[in-house]
């Protein structure tokens, strides 16, 4: 993934500034090989996130006849002496005004584009078996997971994995009465639930966890605390505890710190889930949980918890 991730960068700022030198360069037959460096850039990032097709049709289309013609065509023009006539000529200003207009909407649409991660999607349709990567993999590079319905041509057996976590699947093919029932499902559940906030993790957020072939959709209402080993965190949840490659400082920073405390540099817990809390040893505290758990707060969160909790 990083070295996807370094080559997608790579061809990126290579378009960019190949699209810059098109129109920057005084010599056209330059801004023609620049602008054939930008479609090959392009080509390589369609490529790269899987839609090979347009890869190729920008390749073969744009690159080798398109661009090419441009350049033949450039090449026997005599563009020396027209040069200096296309930036002289008063009839140029007549298209800033429509140049500005194009900018403005190009423009925008790459705020649309860059600050996308900020809408969240109602519902996903994913598949399983995808090119790239599979349907858990992009289910784990989401730090909030939406309501999500799998549509596999995966039989119940297969499925098994996801348990009784997952919202719902769809086997392909697809029966209309089937979807709808999937959909309904979901109504039902978002009439139940309010919204969650995308900057930060809530007792009402939804998270999918993958540890070795089982899987689950969890909300962390039912998570009652978060344990570090090492470089991965443990979840408790009903009688699961599966593993995350997360640390607990990145996750102390996603999750609401009224909902959520943590106690010890092991452990972050669920405040609705305590039971009970006693005074322990050097003025410390103890806390047990409704599931049984004892676990000590350190000293040095032991005043923070006491103002949290007005005790």
């Amino acid at each position: 993934m990083i070295a996807h991730s370094i080559f997608f960068y790579f061809f990126s700022i290579v378009a960019i500034i190949s699209a810059i030198m098109v129109t920057a360069s005084k010599n056209t037959v330059h801004s023609v090989f620049f602008l054939i460096l930008d479609f090959i850039s392009i080509s390589c990032l369609f490529i790269m996130i899987g839609a090979e097709f347009l890869g190729m049709i920008m390749l073969i289309v744009y690159v080798g006849a398109v661009a090419v013609l441009f350049l033949f065509v450039v090449m026997m023009l005599n563009v020396a002496q027209q040069k200096n006539q296309w930036f002289s000529s008063d009839s140029s200003s007549r298209h800033i005004p429509v140049g500005l207009i194009i900018s403005a909407i190009i423009f925008f649409e790459l705020i649309i584009v860059v600050g996308g991660w900020k809408y969240k999607p109602d519902l996903v349709f994913l598949d399983i078996q995808m090119p790239g990567m599979t349907g858990f993999e992009v289910l784990e590079h989401l730090h909030i997971v939406p309501n999500v319905i799998f549509v596999t041509a995966y039989d119940e057996y297969a499925l098994k994995a996801f348990e009784v976590n997952a919202l719902d699947y769809v086997l392909k093919p697809i029966e209309l009465n089937r979807l709808e029932k999937a959909i309904q499902k979901v109504k039902t559940q978002n009439e139940n639930s309010t919204n969650v906030s995308n900057e930060e993790l809530n007792y009402e957020s939804q998270i999918f966890i993958k540890d070795g072939e089982k899987c689950w959709f969890v909300k962390l209402d039912r998570v009652r605390m978060f344990e570090s080993e090492g470089n991965y965190v443990r979840l408790y949840f009903d009688e699961s505890k599966p593993m995350i490659l997360k640390s607990l400082n990145n996750l102390e920073k996603r999750l609401n710190n009224k909902e959520f405390f943590r106690i010890s540099r092991k452990y972050i817990i669920n405040l609705t889930w305590i039971e009970k809390v006693e005074a322990w040893f050097n003025s410390g505290l103890r806390v047990t949980l409704k599931s049984g758990e004892k676990l000590e707060i350190s000293r040095r969160q032991t005043s923070r918890f006491k103002e949290l909790m007005s005790i």
